[in-house]
């Protein structure tokens, strides 16, 4: 059987000056020295989660160019000597997307969708083209794609809508 005696000095914390520490620090509690370690780790935390946000915004962005790049190639007759090249860069982009899909991030570009409430609130209507052919307001073309992270909106995109006329 443990003496209870015995066993309430070793929960006791006791509260003495620290060696080889300044004496503004010295006298601190330990709670407070730990609240502030805490503090400074959540800041260098979140530093580290706005670069990495603002990294695979950059990498997303790029590949959706690369890709806008080469839907141009497509205009390239198909024994063409380029096809091969095209074809080499296709495959780039789709493992970057992968690699990025995998990683949480989404490149959106909802090119012929109707533009609806729930378009609206992740890509903006830079401008619009009148169209006679269609009933309802439709993407047209996407200037910059909505890039999301892990379900969380990192940059809003921005589209061309057809309207109706």
């Amino acid at each position: 059987m443990i003496n209870s005696n015995n066993s309430d000095q070793f929960l006791q914390v006791l509260d003495s000056q620290r060696s080889n520490v300044s004496n503004h620090i010295a006298d601190l509690p330990l709670i407070s020295i730990a609240w502030r370690a805490l503090k400074n780790l959540y800041q260098q935390q979140d530093v580290q989660k706005k670069r990495l946000e603002k990294l695979l915004l950059s990498i997303a962005y790029q590949n959706f160019c690369i890709s806008k790049i080469l839907d141009e190639f497509d205009n390239i007759p198909k024994d063409n000597e380029y096809n091969s090249i095209k074809d080499s860069f296709v495959d780039i982009s789709d493992n970057i997307r992968f690699e990025l899909d995998s990683f949480g991030v989404v490149i959106w570009a909802p090119v012929g969708e109707t533009y609806t409430d729930e378009y609206m609130q992740v890509i903006e209507n830079i401008s619009q083209v009148k169209d006679s052919n269609i009933t309802v307001p439709i993407i047209k073309e996407i200037v910059s794609p909505a890039i999301l992270f892990n379900d969380n909106l990192l940059s809003m995109g921005k589209g061309i809508i057809s309207v109706p006329a």
